[in-house]
């Protein structure tokens, strides 16, 4: 196995949680491969640190603490195939190729599989309504948002919202529900002129809800 590509990846079990979102921020990952010493011990990843944060858990104490033992990983005998199809379902930056005795004998990355970078996805996998919460009056962008609203300020060659619905739609998200309010008619309007493949159902307050409260009138 070819350590050097992994090496950046690589942290001791008796690193703290706060080193290891520094060595995840340095390297713009999120997982890494845990080793006492020379024996790999597991992975750690984002979503590991973000539960121990919600527990209360000091940054300060050790990653051995929240180390999760129920994490998937790839046995010598898979098929090459059946691992980037576990890579592709659970959205795995890494996946360890680890024998029955706990030994680490390879790791798969996802662009060894994957050209495009992991937040895409293919049409055929996702197909989720959207609910966008567009119906705010934007008052930290004044005085823009006096004359358009926020979700029609330009980005680029692009306006906000067509920004977040065009990212939706590139991982096979086409059904989009959305909140408006504030200035409606202008955001119906400038969507209902675009050329695209995804349809728009717009739900709006007759009242202010507060914040995500018109989800409330999706229900059922």
């Amino acid at each position: 196995m070819d350590i050097n590509r992994i090496q950046h990846r690589i942290i001791g079990l008796n690193s703290t949680i706060l080193s290891a979102l520094k060595l995840m921020g340095a390297n713009h990952v999120k997982m890494l491969l845990v080793f006492d010493n020379q024996q790999f011990k597991g992975i750690l990843t984002m979503g590991d640190i973000q539960r121990a944060i919600i527990r209360n858990i000091p940054l300060t104490d050790g990653i051995e603490s929240i180390l999760d033992s129920d994490k998937q990983y790839a046995q010598p005998e898979d098929t090459i195939q059946s691992i980037r199809e576990r890579m592709l379902t659970l959205r795995a930056e890494c996946m360890p190729v680890v024998d029955r005795s706990g030994n680490l004998k390879h790791v798969w990355l996802w662009e060894d599989f994957f050209q495009e970078p992991i937040i895409s996805n293919s049409r055929e996998t996702i197909h989720l309504p959207v609910v966008i919460m567009a119906g705010g009056k934007g008052t930290r962008l004044k005085p823009i948002t006096n004359v358009i609203p926020k979700p029609m300020v330009p980005i680029g060659d692009k306006t906000i919202i067509e920004e977040i619905m065009d990212r939706f739609e590139r991982i096979g998200c086409n059904k989009f529900y959305m909140s408006v309010n504030y200035k409606a008619d202008m955001i119906k309007l400038y969507l209902d002129q675009l050329e695209h493949s995804y349809s728009v159902e717009f739900f709006e307050e007759s009242k202010p809800l507060g914040t995500i409260g018109s989800v409330s009138l999706l229900k059922g």
